[in-house]
């Protein structure tokens, strides 16, 4: 009974108690005994931790009368109830004991239960505590936008919670009193979804970049001096020129772009010359 210290050797009741393995005297014992005794102090080890872990995996290997289904989907809700607690009080208290680290691996390594938070993360780009944690917000979203394959198709989880998420975003930049490291996660957080809707909806790109833009030139001259920010705005109209641009094409129809126009005229007049 208790620990056994590095090389002793088991008493034979201990061995004759836990298992029906044949038992050896341990006085006299040669190497192969040992052997033999620690073989089934493994036995019994692993029977012992089979039995814990069968319960817990539930399925039909520990118990055929168990609903599968049922089991999983309170295991989820389980899981996603925990996080949205401790998520919450991450983006409530000053200090707390919860890494943003960590929030951001578990939304790039599980999207769809990140996606499942989202909501929570939604709310808390203008309403958590201060400014930093509505920047962890921001930062939290952005990297769950960076795995494309849980956005579903044709980007309908994403596009469920457009119309909230750039209210928030407008609040947050809107405010006053905003340090420049302050502005830049809303800043990359809309980069990051005029680059998701740019290819499949450019229109909701150009709709996102003629609603923030005006809040730039704001920004631009109140920190002046920070030169990521000022890189990070002139992007963002980059993207949002280009985007609006995509859209207007698509509305006017098919048609080959000016520049094709101008090389097929210029083609037209050499050959006149030539003639």
């Amino acid at each position: 009974q208790g620990f056994l210290a590095p090389g002793a050797l088991l008493d034979a009741t201990d061995v004759a108690g836990a298992s029906n393995t044949p038992v050896f005297s341990s006085s006299k014992a040669s190497k192969g005994n040992r052997k033999r005794k620690m073989m089934a102090e493994v036995d019994v080890k692993s029977g012992a931790a089979e039995l814990n872990v069968k319960p817990l995996i539930g399925g039909a290997a520990a118990n055929s009368q168990v609903d599968d289904s049922n089991d999983d989907s309170r295991l989820s809700r389980g899981v996603i109830d925990v996080l949205q607690r401790h998520f919450t009080a991450f983006y409530a208290q000053k200090n707390c004991r919860l890494n943003g680290r960590l929030i951001s691996r578990v939304v790039e390594r599980m999207p769809v239960l990140g996606w499942s938070l989202a909501p929570l993360m939604i709310q808390k780009v203008a309403a958590a505590r201060d400014p930093f944690l509505c920047g962890e917000a921001c930062s939290h979203l952005a990297a769950l936008l960076q795995q494309k394959k849980a956005l579903g198709e044709g980007l309908q989880r994403l596009l469920v919670y457009l119309p909230v998420l750039t209210q928030q975003i407008v609040l947050l930049l809107g405010r006053d009193g905003l340090k420049s490291k302050h502005c830049l996660p809303p800043i990359r957080l809309v980069l990051a979804l005029v680059r998701c809707f740019r290819v499949q909806q450019p229109e909701e790109a150009a709709r996102l970049g003629r609603v923030v833009e005006p809040l730039l030139p704001q920004i631009e001259q109140k920190h002046s001096g920070a030169r990521s920010l000022m890189g990070l705005c002139s992007q963002l109209k980059n993207l949002s020129t280009a985007s609006g641009t995509a859209s207007s094409e698509d509305a006017r129809g098919a048609g080959p772009p000016a520049k094709k126009r101008k090389k097929n005229s210029a083609k037209g007049k050499k050959k006149g010359k030539k003639a």
